[in-house]
């Protein structure tokens, strides 16, 4: 049986929970992401799902990270987190832009979406 594995969501839209929490920021910065995935990196997880929206589902006008810029900028900020690029099927021929952790398999699969 093989090991379980642990992700975390990276919050596109500045927060992962109540809107208003005291503990839960609306900060839907690069730099955030980056220190939760690292965070992430070190605590022991081992994968990240990153969602797709054009604009902040919640609130138009709240900030929102863009999925593609943020999943090939975290993937340079992380060693060994697998990046998944969750994107609408209507966008994208597959839905789902996964990027390796390896370093030569990530290079190979960032490569393959540019235009």
């Amino acid at each position: 049986m093989s090991k379980p594995r642990y992700g975390i969501w990276i919050p596109v839209y500045g927060n992962c929970g109540v809107m208003n929490h005291p503990l839960e920021p609306r900060d839907a910065s690069f730099s955030r992401a980056k220190d939760l995935i690292q965070l992430a990196e070190r605590c022991g997880f081992t994968t990240t799902l990153i969602a797709e929206h054009i604009i902040n589902p919640r609130n138009q006008q709240l900030d929102q990270m863009e999925t593609w810029t943020a999943a090939a900028a975290l993937a340079e900020a992380t060693n060994s987190i697998e990046i998944i690029a969750a994107v609408k099927p209507a966008s994208s021929d597959t839905g789902v832009w996964y990027v390796p952790p390896d370093p030569e398999q990530r290079e190979a699969a960032m490569a393959s979406r540019e235009c």
